[in-house]
């Protein structure tokens, strides 16, 4: 199965011409990835969740290099198999041992592909994972390379 498009992005920052400016918000996302959104899912989220910040750039992706270098996960069993390959233990402790905190190690992740699609969960799944998925507001697509997809501006407010 393919993914469909598009998904978008929305920064402050040009990221055609300097596509290593973001930065993780958390130790839970991948340093130096691009986070896209189905459409406007992503500014849908920031109107009904009362997040007031007006972005300067939106960019579409418009198309892969290469389909078969992106990760779908689609399903709670796809999360636990990619948690299983991926995930790092946070907590070293035992008596927090049963809180199974994991990271996910994004490099490792950045070798094996482009790009990853994590989805919006049920509520109840995301509970039962690492917390990277508690902190997934709508479904995103990680790009770890602008180089490997086609992305292209598709509006700018001054």
């Amino acid at each position: 199965m393919t993914l469909s498009l598009p998904f978008t992005h929305y920064s402050d920052q040009d990221i055609i011409s300097n596509p290593s400016i973001t930065k993780p918000t958390n130790e839970f996302k991948p340093q130096g990835a691009f986070w896209f959104a189905r459409g406007d899912a992503w500014i849908e989220h920031c109107k009904s969740s009362g997040l007031q910040h007006e972005y300067r750039n939106k960019y579409e992706l418009v198309s892969y290099k290469n389909p078969k270098r992106v990760l779908l996960i689609q399903t709670f069993d796809d999360a636990v198999a990619f948690e299983k390959k991926y995930g790092v233990a946070m907590f070293t402790s035992a008596c927090l041992a049963d809180l199974d905190m994991k990271r996910i190690d994004w490099n490792r992740v950045a070798q094996d592909y482009d790009a990853v699609y994590l989805p919006l969960l049920s509520y109840r799944d995301r509970c039962r994972l690492s917390e990277l998925w508690a902190m997934l507001d709508v479904d995103s697509l990680v790009v770890f390379r602008l180089a490997n997809v086609a992305v292209k501006l598709v509006s700018v407010v001054e």
